[in-house]
């Protein structure tokens, strides 16, 4: 069957979570071996990830961008900057850090293309299709406690 690398990732992590959960013979024989087939794909996904050289200047941007965020983020009654939802808060200086981050883009302008060049280039490999041949495991001997997520993401290799 043709997988995209993507769904292999999202597979694997799931099979991965299955492999601590108590089940039948079958169930537990199935997740290990499929876990196994699908390793080796995962594993030349995270080396291709690793392998990114990061272009020349976006760590520098990344940081002044941080320190732009801290420095310009709502503060709270210690004087730290806010932070909601993993990001920082900027309500009341929003413009004026608009403004000061769009000449910080300028200034790195060709580091920020190449790396956002680099992700697309990163996205279309995970969205390339590989072929893998799966074993199937019944869908009565998966753990009890399966989530219908994870059902959903195994469909292909699950037979009733």
């Amino acid at each position: 069957m043709k997988f995209t690398r993507e769904n292999l990732v999202q597979i694997w992590g799931v099979l991965n979570g299955l492999t601590a959960e108590k089940t039948t013979a079958k169930g537990a024989y199935g997740i290990a071996k499929n876990k196994r087939i699908v390793d080796s794909e995962v594993k030349s996904i995270e080396e291709a990830q690793k392998n990114q050289k990061l272009p020349d200047g976006i760590e520098e941007f990344e940081s002044k961008r941080i320190e732009l965020c801290k420095k310009m983020a709502d503060k709270d009654e210690e004087g730290n900057p806010m932070v909601a939802n993993n990001s920082f808060v900027l309500v009341q200086n929003k413009q004026k850090f608009d403004k000061k981050l769009e000449k910080l883009r300028k200034d790195y302008d060709e580091p920020i293309s190449l790396r956002e060049k680099q992700d697309k280039e990163f996205q279309d490999f995970l969205k390339e299709e590989v072929e893998i041949d799966f074993h199937t495991i019944n869908v009565n001997d998966l753990p009890d406690n399966v989530t219908a997520q994870q059902i959903g993401i195994l469909d292909e290799i699950i037979v009733d």
